[in-house]
């Protein structure tokens, strides 16, 4: 199940199919300048960092990882080489990879990269600053992605009572905060907990930030999840429905947000018993996935696990067999063989075999 861990949320341009397309155009800028910085700002490396930085996290807001993972890392060897390992800097532009690396499913050096960000943020510049606060939110979300749960508990709850008291209660990195608390309960099956929570940070957003900024419809989503998981489909229906008319609008219909919505919109459908719309949905969000994220991103794998599902649930078992068999290798290369997503599709592909039999 797609659900946002997030820790850095950011807002794309608006976009719409019944008019030109703003964010192309933005990425046509983009793409322009990126190709243009080589070779201009030799004796000026520290101009060509910021410009590189400035593009990457663009490229990031927009949902084009790769090329805000080119852009950034190139950003960070300048930086690194121009102002030292341990400038603020240098430090906010690792923190940016790090959640590249969160966006891209590389959750391992995710880890890694925020805890030494973290390490020289706290020693240089102290524990409380926003700065390393947010990569502080970064690295628990690295945890909770990995099932490290206790760990991410811990270090959300200490992240938000300084957010609380620094930042004060309503600040939108204090409610980011609490809602990536809200997650960990849900990634533990204490899904009442985390609706209770998810609740009051949507309500935050929705008075603070507006109906439609794109993290509240990523609340909206999770708290939508929420509902699916304590099958109360019809609510978690409602609510995904609402959240991705105005992603499709807001972000557009491919931003991976748009996308994480659908495929829960979909999980919706098939709660309720409606097959035929679920496989519809299932099938048009893993195509985007594909394009969008890639073959193999967890994400991606998620959705193929899901429609499988599907066709199982329809009786189609050949189907379900194939894309079974396709998730569980795919998998066991991602993820690891006794990784718990893992394991999962081997006794889903196991059922599929026996209900055949």
């Amino acid at each position: 199940r797609d659900w946002s861990v997030t820790g850095v949320q950011t807002c794309a341009l608006p976009i719409s199919n019944t008019r030109a397309d703003p964010d192309l155009k933005v990425r046509t800028a983009l793409d322009r300048a990126a190709a243009r910085i080589d070779g201009k700002f030799n004796r000026q490396p520290e101009v060509e960092a910021s410009i590189r930085d400035t593009i990457g996290n663009t490229y990031l807001e927009l949902g084009l990882y790769a090329e805000a993972r080119r852009q950034l890392e190139r950003a960070l060897e300048l930086r690194r080489g121009v102002l030292g390992v341990e400038d603020p800097k240098t430090l906010k532009t690792m923190s940016r990879i790090g959640q590249v690396n969160q966006d891209q499913g590389m959750f391992a050096q995710e880890e890694a990269l925020y805890s030494q960000t973290l390490e020289i943020q706290r020693r240089v510049l102290g524990p409380e600053h926003p700065d390393t606060l947010t990569t502080m939110n970064g690295l628990a979300n690295a945890y909770n992605v990995q099932g490290k749960y206790a760990q991410a508990e811990a270090l959300y709850r200490r992240n938000l009572e300084i957010q609380r008291r620094v930042l004060g209660p309503e600040h939108p990195a204090t409610v980011t905060t609490l809602g990536n608390l809200a997650l960990v309960y849900h990634s533990q099956g204490k899904y009442e907990q985390a609706e209770l929570v998810q609740s009051q940070s949507l309500e935050i957003r929705r008075r603070v930030l507006g109906p439609e900024h794109p993290t509240t419809l990523t609340n909206m989503r999770d708290l939508a999840i929420s509902y699916n998981s304590q099958g109360k489909y019809g609510q978690g229906e409602k609510l995904l429905s609402q959240a991705v008319e105005i992603q499709r609008r807001v972000l557009g219909p491919e931003h991976p947000a748009t996308l994480f919505s659908m495929n829960n919109l979909a999980i919706s459908y098939e709660g309720q018993g409606r097959h035929a719309q679920a496989e519809d949905l299932f099938s048009r969000t893993l195509k985007f996935k594909r394009r969008v994220l890639g073959p193999e991103h967890p994400s991606t794998l998620n959705t193929m696990n899901e429609l499988a599902h599907t066709y199982r649930s329809q009786g189609k078992y050949p189907q379900a067999e194939a894309l079974y068999s396709q998730t569980l290798g795919a998998r066991r290369r991602v993820l690891g063989p006794e990784d718990m997503e893992t394991m999962g599709t081997a006794a889903d592909l196991a059922a599929t075999y026996r209900e055949q039999a």
